[in-house]
C-alpha cells in the first residue's frame, strides 16, 4: 500500500470514529431512556391513584418529558405532565426524587387549579 492510500484510510477511520463518539456523546447527554420515562410515568400514576385517591378516569393525560437543559439534575431533568379530566386547560408537573423516594407536584399552569397540592415548589408557569 502506498503512503497516500494509508493516509486516506487513516483519515476515514478517524472521521468515522469522531462521528461515532459524537453520536454516543449526544445520546449520553441528551438521549432519553424510554424505560426510565415509562417507570417515571408509572410512579406518578401510582402516586396519584394510590396516595392521592384519584381514579384513572380522573386523569386525561399523563406524559413523561425530558428537559435536556437540566441534564445531570435527576429531579428536574425528567418530569411528568398531568392534565386532569375536569381541568383540561391546566397542566400539573410532577417529579420523582430518588434521594427521598417520593413523587411530588413541582409546578403548575393555573394558580387557582383544582388539583394544586400544598407545598408546590415553583410558582405557576405560563405555558404547558
Amino acid at each position: 500500500m502506498t503512503t497516500n492510500k494509508v493516509l486516506r484510510i487513516s483519515i476515514i477511520i478517524f472521521v468515522l470514529g469522531l462521528v461515532g463518539c459524537g453520536v454516543y456523546g449526544y445520546n449520553y447527554l441528551f438521549g432519553v431512556d424510554e424505560k426510565e420515562m415509562k417507570l417515571l410515568e408509572k410512579r406518578v400514576e401510582n402516586y396519584l391513584i394510590n396516595e392521592k385517591g384519584y381514579k384513572k378516569s380522573d386523569i386525561k393525560e399523563l406524559k413523561a418529558v425530558h428537559n435536556a437543559k437540566y441534564v445531570g439534575n435527576p429531579v428536574i431533568e425528567n418530569n411528568v405532565k398531568v392534565v386532569f379530566s375536569d381541568e383540561p386547560n391546566a397542566t400539573y408537573i410532577y417529579n420523582y426524587s430518588p434521594e427521598e423516594n417520593r413523587v411530588f407536584q413541582f409546578d403548575y399552569t393555573n394558580e387557582k387549579g383544582k388539583h394544586l397540592e400544598e407545598g408546590v415548589v415553583n410558582k405557576p408557569s405560563k405555558g404547558n
